[in-house]
This record gives structure tokens, C-alpha cells and sequence, in this order.
């Protein structure tokens, strides 16, 4: 349940900046009526099948879906659909069905076996994330787009790694040539390893792909890789060393959030694109490495900037300092630019500041809640944006009486 309740977290402050379904989809499914059938709620889509979207039962151990409900054939098992069904152990998957939804299992913490059938040709983000004892799954040989190697779960069309099961207890793992993504909350919890061998050919990690690897010590990415998505190193709190490769174009808000073990990093200069803090709550990171002739970031005393946007990105929490001044010029904080740092006490923000983003300078409560930081007073002008802001965000703020 912590964890549920560490990814609902996440995923709520990372809404902005993570795609989600489009608003037809969303149409879509706010007018489906959903129907009942014992223990099983459904939609019926579009060309007259069902899609279960939900599972209630906690008694069963070992469960067959139904091909049908109330004789409607079922072709789809919607997101979240048995999500947290703490009792299954066992799980049967009838073979009309072709679509398997984002975490349709995940969180079924006693479920140990399950056979995919050789209908299903789409499967969304990882579905048994968080599946605590799963130890195998099961994919007839001759299936067309899904395969498993050695027990790992992987989409042949995408090149895409699906599942390796958390229960798995091996340290190190090496992903196999070929791969070429690796997939949403792909290792989630995955807590025995610490070290994974990224090969060349994968461009891209997903969402949450490595998801609370508390124990992954370093990650070294391959070149080729050339996006690294949000939160997808998410309280992997052992990782105390990550290589960047040159290929790097993109590092999403929040990826390498809550890695506490994480001291320096260095960014190369192919990367362009990063989309707020990385590197929120990296309690003790206190280098960010940038070359001079960075095209477009700037590491200025230690903290990340955009240059063409006059963007403040990260102010690291390692650093020690207990005042510090914005530089003047500086037009945007980004969201979650101070997060979690109780190393400041004073920060000024000159006039020039005109966007603020949520929780730039929060921290979190004993609750897991997102807090003014009660430790920090700022310093602005009056009248200005910033004073504003303080204002309605409820933050301890002092006015300047200087004029420039």
C-alpha cells in the first residue's frame, strides 16, 4: 500500500508534464456505461465486445476471467482493471482476449503465475508492476508479438521490455541486444538488483521503468539512448553514479527524483530538452556538470540553468549554502527548481522573475504532503510577481525596499 500510495503521489505532482490520454479517449470512456456481472464491471467497445474494467472480489485465489459476461464476449482487460486483488495467486487468461490494459494486474501482491494467451496483441505499461511474488509468466512460443526471455516479458514489434517480474531475485540483469525501449515501470520495485546492462539499440526509458530499485547502485546508458522519460529513475535511492551518453537529447521532470545517493553528474552537450528538475530531492547532489559550450544549459555556482529561456532548472539540494540570490536576468523558477531543500533559509528573486512553477520551493510534511518550505524566508520586491506568488502560495516572504 506504501507504494501505491508513492506512485498515486508522484503521479500527481508530475501530471503536467506526463502525456495522457486524449481528450477523445477520455469522451470516450465517460460516456461507456459500465455494466455488472458478479464480481466484474465492463464497458462494451465499439465493435460489440467487453473490456472488464474492474475486478471486486477478494476471495479468489486462483482465477479464470470469463470469455464471456452475460453472453458479450470479452475481448479487452482495461488499465487498473485488478489492480491491488491481493488474494489472486494464480490467474487464467482466456484466449479471446487481445488487449491488456496499462497495470491492469499490478499490485496483486500474492499472484505467482500467469499465462498470456496467444490472442493478445496489445499490452500497455508493464501489468503486473508491483507484483510481489510473480515469478512466471507464460507465452506459447509461436505467439506473433509477445515473447519472454528468460522469464522477462517483452513486446516483439516494438522491441520493447515489458515486465521483469520484481520477485525475481537476481542482482544483476543484462537487458539483451535487439531491445530497443525500455518500457514503462518495466523493473518497478525490482529491489534485488543492483546493476543493469543497458545495451546500444534502446533509445528510449519509459516512464517509472526503474521505479524504486532502492538497491541499483549505478547505470551506465549506452549511446544511442536518446530519451530518458519522467520519474524514470524514481527513488532508486542507492544509484550513486549515472553515465550520460552523447546521443541524449532529452531528460524528463523528475527523473532521477528522490536518488539520495546521487552526488555529481555531468550532462552532455546533446542534451537540449530538459523539462523542469531532474534531480528533485537528490538529497546529495551537489555537482551538475555542464560544458562551457553548452548550446543551451549553464551550470552557474552549481546551479542548472536554461540559457535561451533565462531558466532556473535546479538548485541542488547538496548544496550547503544558506542564502542565495537569483541572478538578475533570470525570467522562470521551474517546477520543483528548490524542492525538498532545508539547506536555505534566504532566497531572493529579483523583479526580473515572472513565472514561478508548483513546488518550486516546497517541501514535504509528515503526512507526504507538498508544503511551503517553513525553514525558508523570500526576499522580493514589492509589487512584484514573486511577492505575489509568496502570497498565494502561503510562503514566509520579506520585501525589499531597494529600487532598481
Amino acid at each position: 500500500m506504501k507504494k501505491l500510495l508513492s506512485l498515486l503521489l508522484v503521479l500527481s505532482v508530475l501530471a503536467v508534464c506526463i502525456v495522457s490520454a486524449s481528450a477523445e479517449d477520455v469522451a470516450q470512456t465517460a460516456e461507456s456505461e459500465i455494466h455488472k456481472s458478479g464480481d466484474y464491471s465492463y464497458i462494451i467497445l465499439e465493435d460489440g465486445t467487453a473490456q472488464i474494467t474492474h475486478y471486486s472480489s477478494e476471495r479468489i485465489n486462483d482465477l479464470i476471467i470469463p470469455a464471456d459476461l452475460d453472453g458479450v464476449k470479452v475481448t479487452a482487460i482495461g488499465d487498473n482493471a485488478f489492480f491491488g486483488c491481493d488474494s489472486l495467486i494464480s490467474l487464467t487468461i482466456p484466449d479471446n482476449i487481445t488487449t491488456i490494459g496499462d497495470n491492469a494486474f499490478a499490485m496483486c501482491s500474492s499472484l505467482t503465475s500467469v499465462r498470456i494467451p496467444s490472442g493478445v496483441i496489445n499490452i500497455g505499461a508493464n501489468p503486473f508492476a508491483a507484483c510481489d511474488k510473480l515469478t512466471e509468466i507464460i507465452v506459447s512460443p509461436d505467439h506473433l508479438f509477445l515473447t519472454t526471455i528468460d522469464g522477462v516479458l517483452f513486446d516483439r514489434l516494438d522491441r520493447r521490455l515489458i515486465c521483469y517480474p520484481c520477485a525475481f531475485t537476481a542482482e544483476t540483469y543484462t537487458v539483451p541486444g535487439g531491445t530497443g525501449i525500455i518500457g514503462e515501470e518495466a523493473f518497478f520495485g525490482c529491489s534485488s538488483l543492483t546493476s543493469v546492462t543497458i545495451p546500444e539499440g534502446v533509445t528510449t526509458i519509459e516512464l517509472f521503468a526503474f521505479y524504486e530499485c532502492r538497491s541499483l547502485t549505478s547505470v551506465t546508458i549506452p549511446d544511442g539512448v536518446t530519451v530518458i522519460r519522467p520519474a524514470a529513475f524514481y527513488n532508486c535511492s542507492s544509484l550513486a553514479s549515472v553515465t550520460f551518453p552523447d546521443s541524449l537529447t532529452t531528460i524528463g521532470v523528475g527523473a532521477f527524483m528522490g536518488c539520495s545517493s546521487l552526488t555529481s553528474v555531468t550532462i552532455p552537450d546533446s542534451v537540449t530538452d530538459i523539462y523542469s528538475n531532474p534531480f528533485p530531492d537528490c538529497k546529495r547532489l551537489s555537482s551538475i556538470n555542464i560544458s562551457r559550450n553548452h548550446p543551451v544549459l549553464a551550470s552557474v555556482d552549481g546551479v542548472l540553468f536554461n540559457k535561451p529561456d533565462n531558466r532556473l532548472i535546479c538548485y541542488p539540494c547538496g548544496l550547503t549554502a544558506e542564502s542565495y540570490t537569483v541572478p538578475d536576468g533570470t525570467k522562470i523558477i521551474d517546477y520543483m527548481a528548490f524542492f525538498r531543500n532545508q539547506n536555505l533559509t534566504s532566497v531572493t528573486i529579483p523583479d526580473s522573475v515572472t513565472s514561478i512553477g508548483e513546488n518550486a520551493f516546497s517541501i514535504m510534511n509528515e503526512n507526504d504532503e507538498y508544503v511551503p518550505n517553513p525553514f525558508l524566508t523570500v526576499t522580493v520586491s514589492r509589487d512584484s510577481y514573486a511577492e505575489q506568488y509568496c502570497k498565494d502560495k502561503g510562503f514566509n516572504y520579506t520585501c525589499s525596499d531597494a529600487i532598481d
